[in-house]
């Protein structure tokens, strides 16, 4: 069962904030992160204008990772119904959309190049939906598959934890993550 408590203290957190509207003042900053969340904005505001109200807030989680802005009502009826993995971005969506992509390309281009085209995009994705860890873990499972393709070789599973592991290191997470049940579940149906 879900313990919040135990997660924020694996996560070193110690309290939350919930910000309203912001702004980025200063000078030195990372400019795809700058443009991303630009498109982000705009992103939500197309999905509230067609969508409004709750549907619009699930979509903007579904889609954009923006889990914050649902109610608790909302977000209580999808664990219980036992499909919060819908709006949390990780590997459902990643998955979802290099299928997709891999299936509209697949007429047009070799399996190689399509492979490459898939990684850059997820990479964008995950960037644009806010990098959580989910979402860079499958992000870097998905870039060493599609690797493993283009480079005609095998993966394995071992080679792909400590490659994901060495990343989350280097990314600066905090590397009890990798203790955390979250991060290996995903390995137990590789």
């Amino acid at each position: 069962e879900w313990n919040g408590k135990q997660y924020a203290r694996i996560q070193k957190i110690d309290f939350y904030i919930r910000v309203s509207d912001w702004e980025y003042t200063d000078k030195e900053y990372d400019r795809l992160l700058y443009i991303m969340g630009i498109l982000r904005r705009w992103f939500g505001n197309q999905i509230e204008s067609i969508w409004s109200g709750e549907h619009g807030e699930i979509i903007k989680a579904m889609l954009l990772g923006e889990t914050g802005i649902l109610d608790s009502n909302t977000t209580e009826l999808f664990r219980k119904g036992g499909i919060s993995h819908v709006i949390a971005i990780s590997g459902l969506h990643l998955s979802i959309l290099s299928e997709i992509i891999e299936k509209v390309l697949k007429r047009f281009q070799k399996p190689k190049i399509i492979q490459l085209e898939i990684n850059v995009f997820l990479w964008l994705y995950t960037v644009f939906a806010g990098a959580s860890v989910s979402t860079m873990r499958a992000a870097i499972m998905a870039s060493i598959r599609g690797t493993s393709v283009i480079l005609d070789r095998e993966e394995d599973f071992l080679n792909t934890l400590v490659i994901i592991s060495f990343f989350c290191k280097k990314a600066r997470f905090n590397i009890y993550i990798l203790l955390n049940n979250c991060f290996f579940t995903p390995f137990t149906f590789y």
